[in-house]
C-alpha cells in the first residue's frame, strides 16, 4: 500500500489545480471514504495547527508525471444541449517546479489551443493557437480569461497561486457533504493587483480534515461568491488515482472537467514538451 505522502503526488490539473487536485485523488484512494461520526465533533485548529496544515498542503504540490485525456463539458441554464471539447493534459516536475501542458482538440482531432504552465515561485504561462507557430507569454490580466471560448476554466485555476499567499485567516471547520469535515481558510488578495482588478478580494480554500487536500475553492468579492471550483469524482486509472470530475460554477453556468483516460507519462526528451521554444508540432496521437 502506498504511503499517505505519496498519495498527494497526483493532482488537478486542469487545469487546471485541474490541475493540483490530483494530490487529493491519491489521498482519497488510500483511505476509506467514510468519516466517522466522531469527526463531526472535531475541535477547531489552534493557530499553530492551522499554520502547520497550510505548510503541509504547500509541500504536497510535487506530482508524478502523468498524461490525462479529458473533456470539458459546458452547460448553460436553459440550454438543454451541452457543448463538449476534448483535451489532453501532461504533467511533469523538475527542479522543484511543476510543469503542465494542456491542449484542446476539435472533432477532427486538430489542436485548437495549446498552453504551457511553469508553476513555482515565479509562475509563467504561454499560449499559442493551433499546433503551429510561436508561443506567447500571458500577461497577468490574461490569466483570468477562459482557456477557450465556451469554457469557464481559466489559466489562474490551473496555477492556483493563492495557495502560496502569505496573508490568510483560519475560519474554522464545517461539515462537507455527508461524511466529511473541512477546514476553511480565507486567503487575502491584498497587494495582488491582478486579482483585485477582477473584483476578487479573497479566495476561500476548504481543506479536508482527514486527507489534508483541497475539496473546494471559492473566489470572493467580500462575502459574495463570484465562482467556485469543486471536486466531485475520483477514479483509478492503471496505478494512478485521479480526480476524475471537477465542476466550475459561475452564476447560471458551469463547466465540468471529466477524465476519460490517464496513465504514467514517460517518454524520451520529455522536458521538451514543456519548453515554449521547442518547435515540434503536437497532437493527441503522440500520447493516446
Amino acid at each position: 500500500m502506498c504511503k499517505v505522502s505519496d498519495c498527494f503526488r497526483i493532482t488537478f490539473i486542469l487545469v487546471f489545480y485541474v490541475f493540483l487536485f490530483l494530490n487529493t485523488a491519491q489521498a482519497l484512494s488510500i483511505h476509506s471514504k467514510k468519516t466517522s461520526e466522531a469527526s463531526r465533533f472535531l475541535k477547531p485548529l489552534s493557530p499553530e495547527e492551522a499554520n502547520a496544515q497550510i505548510v503541509l498542503l504547500r509541500s504536497q504540490q510535487q506530482i508524478e508525471s502523468c498524461k490525462i485525456l479529458f473533456d470539458f463539458v459546458h452547460r448553460t441554464e436553459g440550454n438543454v444541449q451541452a457543448t463538449k471539447t476534448q483535451g489532453v493534459l501532461l504533467i511533469d516536475s523538475k527542479d522543484q517546479q511543476i510543469l503542465k501542458r494542456l491542449f484542446l482538440i476539435d472533432e477532427q482531432g486538430e489542436v485548437l489551443i495549446d498552453y504551457i504552465f511553469h508553476e513555482g515561485n515565479a509562475s509563467q504561462v504561454w499560449k499559442r493557437v493551433g499546433s503551429h507557430g510561436t508561443f506567447s507569454e500571458l500577461e497577468n490580466e490574461e490569466l483570468f480569461l477562459p482557456l477557450f471560448e465556451g469554457i469557464l476554466f481559466r489559466p489562474v485555476d490551473v496555477l492556483m497561486p493563492y495557495i502560496h499567499w502569505g496573508k490568510y485567516t483560519y475560519e474554522g471547520l464545517k461539515a462537507y457533504g455527508i461524511n466529511s469535515v473541512v477546514h476553511d481558510y480565507l486567503f487575502s488578495a491584498e497587494n495582488k493587483p491582478s486579482f483585485l482588478s477582477q473584483g476578487i478580494l479573497s479566495v476561500r480554500l476548504s481543506i479536508d480534515s482527514k486527507y489534508n487536500s483541497v475539496r473546494k475553492i471559492e473566489y470572493l468579492n467580500e462575502t459574495e461568491v463570484l465562482n467556485q471550483l469543486q471536486i466531485s469524482g475520483v477514479k483509478k486509472f492503471e496505478s494512478l488515482w485521479i480526480i476524475s470530475r471537477l465542476v466550475f460554477k459561475e452564476k447560471n453556468n458551469k463547466t465540468i472537467f471529466r477524465v476519460s483516460e490517464a496513465a504514467i507519462f514517460k517518454t524520451d526528451n520529455q522536458s521538451l514538451f514543456f519548453n515554449p521554444s521547442h518547435k515540434e508540432n503536437i497532437s493527441k496521437d503522440l500520447f493516446f
